[in-house]
Order: structure tokens, then C-alpha cells, then sequence
């Protein structure tokens, strides 16, 4: 009987409350393994380290570049610090960055003053809380366009002439080409006859120096021949030319390219030495 009586009483032991007890503590356990479970992922996926890049790799001399940057497992109210040197090495810029909060960060490189020299430029990302640094190298290539110099007037000058089938409206310098370029309103086949100075156009094996060398005549761009005359301080050259010729170019070694002050003191000196020279030839010369 005592026994039967304590195998009556057993199963009070095994209530609806302690099962019910029991369910709701089993359920809490897992659903703190599973958080823990998903925290553990979450930091894991979220490594401490930094990372940047640019929106481009090559920008002109003149252009800006954007680098933009995550940084993660830091402190918040730590900064970024960004590093950016020049091709020699030298440190250009130097930023500390503030992170916002999803870890992100950026900044605008504007060229050095008046420009970016051309090269590779490397920038540095780095934080207090990191040992890690991140890098990204772009390239500067070409060179500001420099403003286009304003084409020099070519000198206008005086020589003393005869021309039959045409007349000779102006005679310019061309410091570039060492030549004279004859302007001609041609009005039949025709010949002209110029006396140049030596001092202001000249062909010599050594330049403005040395032996005498060989003239070159272009007659609109196509080479003509020519007679020559010439003595220590004149050359004169005969010159055939078709109709409606325009433009003689008598090329040598050695142009006087400005014709200022001394300039004009020379010519005073090589027109008088032609109207000394004039007056013995059979024909007078005109002058333009």
C-alpha cells in the first residue's frame, strides 16, 4: 500500500506549470544562442580596416580628382588622415577627414597652383585606431596648354630696284626663314633686278661668317634661277618671273631680324652705297 501510494504521487512532480516553465526557458536559451550567433557574424563581416579609390586614375594638369574612402572597427570621433604627394615624393596635402556613420568619407584634390605637374601622385589613408593604411596612386599626363604668342609683324624694308611686267609693292623680313620676301603685282612675264646689302641679307657657309655660299630664289613656292652679281658689300640678283607672279622669296643664311635704330643707321649707309653704285650703271634705280 505504501508503495502503491507513492506511485500515485510521483507524476505530481511533472506539472502543466513546471512544464510550461521549463518550455519558456528552453525558448529564451535559443534565442539567446541565436542572437549571439548573429552579433558574432555581424562583427565578423565588419573587420577593423580602411579602404580608398578614385573616381579616375589619369586627369589632365588643370583637372580636380575626387578620392573617396570606408573606414570600419574604428572610433567615431577619430579622423581619417589623408596623405597625397607629388611624383618627387613631396607631401602636397595633408587632411584629416571626418567619418560619418556608415564609415564613409571623402575628398576633392584641387591642383597645385598654377597646376599639377605632370607624374604619378600617390594618396595615403590612415587612422589613429588602424595599423593598416590604404593607398591610390593617379597620373597626371600633358602639359597646360602655354597662350599662343602673338605672331611677331615681319619687318617691312626699302630696297632699291628695277622691275619691268610688274611692280614690287613691299619687301619683308622672315627672321625664321632668313629670307626677303618680295610682294609682286605682275602684269606680264617680267624681271626684276635687287640690291641687297649684305648687312641685311646674306649667305655665308658659316651663317652671318665664312665664304660666300649660294642664294636660293623661290618664285610662289617653286625654285627659279637667278644671275648674281656681287662685291664685298652688295649682292645683286636678277630674277625672271611668269605672269601673275605674286610673291619672290630670296633665301640665304643670315637676315637682319629687327630693323630699329642701329638698323636704320645700317640702311642709311647701304642706300647711300647703292646711289654711289646706281650712278655708275647704265639705268637708274627706282626706289620703292
Amino acid at each position: 500500500m505504501i508503495i502503491g501510494s507513492r506511485c500515485k504521487t510521483w507524476p505530481n512532480f511533472i506539472t502543466s506549470k513546471n512544464v510550461s516553465s521549463n518550455m519558456k526557458t528552453s525558448v529564451l536559451f535559443v534565442l539567446a544562442i541565436f542572437t549571439l550567433g548573429v552579433f558574432t557574424v555581424n562583427y565578423a563581416y565588419a573587420a577593423p580596416g580602411i579602404e580608398i579609390s578614385g573616381y579616375k586614375t589619369n586627369i589632365n594638369p588643370s583637372d580636380s580628382i575626387l578620392i573617396v574612402g570606408t573606414a570600419e572597427g574604428i572610433t567615431s570621433y577619430k579622423r581619417v588622415n589623408l596623405s597625397v604627394y607629388d611624383p618627387t615624393g613631396k607631401l602636397i596635402y595633408s587632411p584629416n577627414l571626418m567619418v560619418s556613420g556608415d564609415g564613409s568619407f571623402n575628398y576633392l584634390i584641387h591642383p597645385t597652383l598654377p597646376s599639377f605637374k605632370s607624374g604619378a601622385y600617390k594618396v595615403v589613408a590612415s587612422h589613429p585606431d588602424l595599423q593598416q593604411t590604404s593607398e591610390f596612386t593617379f597620373t597626371v599626363g600633358g602639359a597646360v596648354s602655354a597662350p599662343t604668342p602673338t605672331p611677331k609683324q615681319p619687318a617691312k624694308i626699302t630696297l632699291e630696284h628695277v622691275i619691268t611686267g610688274g611692280t614690287l609693292l613691299d619687301v619683308m623680313a622672315d627672321e625664321q626663314a632668313k629670307s626677303l620676301v618680295l610682294g609682286i603685282a605682275s602684269t606680264g612675264d617680267g624681271q626684276i633686278v635687287v640690291d641687297l646689302p649684305r648687312e641685311i641679307l646674306d649667305a655665308r657657309l658659316g651663317g652671318c661668317t665664312g665664304d660666300d655660299d649660294s642664294l636660293f630664289v623661290l618664285v610662289d613656292g617653286e625654285e627659279e634661277s637667278f644671275e648674281e652679281t656681287k662685291d664685298a658689300n652688295m649682292r645683286q640678283v636678277t630674277i625672271n618671273f611668269a605672269g601673275g607672279t605674286e610673291e619672290i622669296e630670296i633665301i640665304g643664311t643670315c637676315v637682319v631680324p629687327e630693323f630699329g635704330a642701329i638698323a636704320s643707321v645700317i640702311m642709311i649707309i647701304a642706300i647711300a652705297g647703292v646711289i654711289m653704285i646706281s650712278a655708275k650703271s647704265k639705268f637708274g634705280m627706282p626706289k620703292l
